[in-house]
């Protein structure tokens, strides 16, 4: 069962904001985890 090139498009990019922010929140430091941006 292969999904749909579709359910890629929207899935890959997902995935990469979140171990994007994941990254960015682990460098900056445990204090500015907390601020909603």
């Amino acid at each position: 069962a292969v999904p749909e090139p579709e359910t890629f498009a929207l899935m890959l990019p997902g995935l990469l904001a979140v171990g994007w922010v994941g990254r960015r929140r682990r460098k900056q430091g445990p204090e500015s985890a907390l601020s909603p941006v």
